[in-house]
């Protein structure tokens, strides 16, 4: 299990990830919608600047949203619609040797969501880690049981009591 996310304002949350991987192959599975799919969601991605992301969820009707910034290979922004609320996520890459850290920052989600988020993230960039280093994709129950198991942690650490 990776490191635990934490708020970084009142409405928001970042991870930090040291990756087994080159920026380039990283930034690959956070733009290639075939490598999105092993990590995160099935999606749709137009890589550019205004280019429309979809990530259909197992299951769900998906969520949609915006490129916001498009800075090949370092960051990676867009926005998150999802229940009729918009928020905003993005991606940096910083080389370090032959490893990549990895910085996640998801903003403007409503308060009571975050330990949602927070756990969820934890879960799929687990799930990243695990497809760079044996190119295993996750499955849909696997997801669930990883934010399972961190769901906890994140209402302990997120939510007020």
């Amino acid at each position: 299990m990776g490191a635990m996310g934490r708020i970084v304002g009142p409405n928001a949350v970042a991870f930090e990830r040291l990756l087994d991987a080159s920026v380039a192959v990283v930034w690959d599975h956070l733009t290639r919608p075939e490598l999105l799919t092993g990590w995160l969601a099935a999606a749709k991605f137009e890589p550019r600047l205004g280019g429309a992301v979809h990530f259909q969820f197992e299951g769900e009707k998906g969520e949609s949203g915006t490129v916001t910034r498009w800075e090949p290979p370092a960051v990676l922004a867009y926005t998150w619609n999802e229940g009729g609320a918009t928020s905003h996520v993005t991606f940096e890459l910083e080389p370090r040797g032959e490893n990549v850290l990895l910085r996640l920052t998801h903003e403007k989600l409503p308060s009571k969501d975050l330990g949602d988020f927070g756990a969820g993230w934890h879960a799929h960039l687990d799930a990243l880690e695990g497809q760079l280093t044996t190119g295993r994709r996750q499955t849909r129950a696997e997801h669930l049981q990883a934010y399972s198991h961190v769901r906890p942690a994140y209402s302990e650490s997120f939510e007020e009591p």
